[in-house]
């Protein structure tokens, strides 16, 4: 059985573009932080009634990578993923900027 292949030159052709892939595995990986820490949060308002330490330290690091999704995606419209080739200078000296 064989995968198949998207014909080059369309969105989901990968090979020169890692993009696209870069997007969906950070959004996703943050969604499905984020759905952690509103079950845990949820779950322990409900039994507990309140919130510890440890909670809202779970709340800062899920802040933390919601920045840093956002900082991913923005790197990723200004050329992340793709070879250097590819890019303008002007591009390149964006992603530098986002990246620092």
């Amino acid at each position: 059985m064989t995968i198949p292949q998207s014909p080059a030159g369309t969105r989901l052709d990968t090979s020169n573009n890692h993009g696209p892939l870069l997007f969906s595995t950070g959004w996703c990986m943050f969604a499905l932080a984020a759905l952690a820490t509103g079950t845990r949060l949820g779950t322990r308002l409900v039994l507990v009634r309140r919130l510890a330490y440890d909670d809202l330290l779970i709340i800062a690091s899920t802040v933390s990578a919601l920045a840093y999704t956002i900082t991913t995606t923005v790197a990723i419209a200004n050329g992340a993923g793709k070879h250097e080739d590819t890019d303008s200078q002007s591009q390149l000296d964006a992603l530098q900027k986002v990246m620092m």
